[in-house]
């Protein structure tokens, strides 16, 4: 039978396949990124920092981006932005879970949601004030691309919470 004609492929994207290969593509990306932290070894740290880099070339090319360039130039900028920031996220609690002692497993997760919910209390306020002060179009980017470049400096100073190889857990 004929599959149903989704509504977002076809207005934003023009056609079915294009969706299509671009969720595929994710996809192996997901996967080729999992195996790269799973079986290498650079340690949380260094992955971290790697998406941060990842992170801050979308957000700086994002700043060159008008309305007249393809659509089809952003996507590679978007994937780009999404593995940057899924490999921060997907290391970065647990890597402050390793920092913890068994029973101060609590009390780091409470620091960690903190700062991070904080984060997303002050940002969205601070960035909208420079909005209204510079406009968005000049300042949407630009700020991105100068915090999280920001965090890379303060990432480069972390020395602990590197998960430890398999070989050195005797499996």
């Amino acid at each position: 039978k004929h599959a149903r004609k989704d509504s977002l492929s076809s207005a934003y994207l023009g056609s079915d396949d294009t969706y299509g290969d671009i969720r595929n593509y994710s996809r192996r990306l997901r996967d080729y990124e999992r195996e790269v932290v799973v079986k290498s070894k650079i340690g949380r740290r260094k992955t971290i920092l790697a998406g941060v880099l990842m992170l801050t070339t979308a957000f700086f090319i994002g700043n060159f981006i008008t309305p007249s360039i393809s659509e089809f130039v952003m996507y590679p900028v978007f994937i780009l932005a999404g593995m940057g920031w899924a490999t921060i996220n997907v290391n970065s609690f647990p890597m402050v879970v390793e920092l913890a002692r068994g029973g101060d497993v609590g009390k780091y997760t409470g620091y960690y949601y903190t700062a991070s919910m904080s984060a997303q209390i002050v940002a969205p306020i601070l960035s909208g004030l420079l909005y209204d002060l510079v406009g968005m179009r000049y300042m949407f980017f630009a700020f991105g691309t100068l915090f999280v470049a920001l965090s890379f400096v303060t990432m480069f100073f972390v020395r602990h919470g590197d998960s430890k190889n398999i070989d050195e857990l005797g499996e």
